[in-house]
């Protein structure tokens, strides 16, 4: 996903309870108050906010990236043949967990 460069601000009045309700809604969503605010005004529907299970699972699945991608530049600058091998075996053992929903 490619990062907009957002360069233009918007300032808005607002009072003490309704900025805390903002924020507070903000949080609930995992979304800064910026984001926030962009979704709400762009009439964009809301990501439902992940449980904590959700969110543990993400946080393992980004670790799993971090280390894939070390990985993978490892391989590619120690052309190591017998590494290869050992991934190429699991990556097949992977392609058979069955995933539950």
């Amino acid at each position: 996903m490619e990062k907009i460069n957002r360069t233009e601000r918007i300032e808005i009045r607002c009072d003490v309870f309704e900025k805390e309700v903002i924020k507070m809604k903000a949080a609930e969503s995992n979304m800064s108050v910026s984001e926030y605010m962009l979704y709400c005004a762009m009439g964009r529907q809301l990501p439902k906010p992940m449980s904590p299970g959700e969110l543990e699972a993400f946080k393992e699945l980004r670790q799993f990236q971090t280390n894939f991608a070390r990985i993978s530049n490892f391989i590619k600058n120690y052309n190591d043949e017998g590494l290869k091998a050992e991934v190429r075996e699991l990556l097949e053992k992977t392609k058979s967990i069955k995933i539950l929903k």
